[in-house]
């Protein structure tokens, strides 16, 4: 057995970009940054059938892993454009400032797969050759149900979006690890 070493807690910073393709180089690594972040979590939320046994009262004996929900979350900071495209369900361009501008009702309609929307994404760690990296190959961009705008002068003005993992055409879902040690 090990012996317990402070200098492996981590607290990691980083930065988030969409459909990279190239790790060995700079953020975003090929792809694109979605501006600035904060909060971010990683969620792979395994599930589990429980055994149970009526001769102890349907207590628990066992569990049957069956499956993951991966999810990624976290808040998005201000208006960045190529952030609010990807995490709004449907947007235009200003015709004035060049800038997104997300509009309901869009082209977007009810019972449309969120997979057409699905992007490659990378949570970049500041610090590469110590902080874990996560990839995930396909994640449908959602917003929270509860997803608000703070419009105030005492508050930053954030928008929590959440993405949620499934797995892509070559049945990748996700991989954590240093960035050197993952494969786009």
């Amino acid at each position: 057995m090990g012996v317990a070493d402070s200098g492996k807690v981590l607290r990691v910073g980083g930065r988030l970009c969409i459909n990279p393709t190239n790790l060995a180089t700079a953020f975003p690594h090929g792809g694109t940054a979605l501006g600035m972040i904060s909060e971010a979590v990683f969620q792979p939320g395994l599930k589990r059938y429980e055994v149970t046994a009526e001769e102890y009262g349907g207590e628990p004996i066992d569990l049957v892993i069956t499956s993951e929900t991966v999810v990624f979350g976290c808040l998005l900071r201000g208006m960045d454009s190529d952030a609010w495209s990807t995490s709004f369900e449907d947007t235009t361009t200003g015709s004035s400032s060049g800038e997104k501008v997300v509009e309901y009702p869009g082209a977007t309609r009810a019972g449309t797969l969120a997979s057409a929307r699905s992007v490659k994404l990378l949570y970049s760690p500041d610090d590469i050759q110590n902080d874990p990296a996560i990839l995930m190959y396909s994640a449908c961009p959602i917003l929270s149900e509860t997803a608000e705008l703070a419009l105030a002068i005492s508050q930053e003005m954030v928008v929590r979006v959440v993405f949620q993992g499934i797995r892509d055409t070559s049945g990748n879902v996700y991989q954590i690890g240093l960035l050197e040690d993952l494969t786009v």
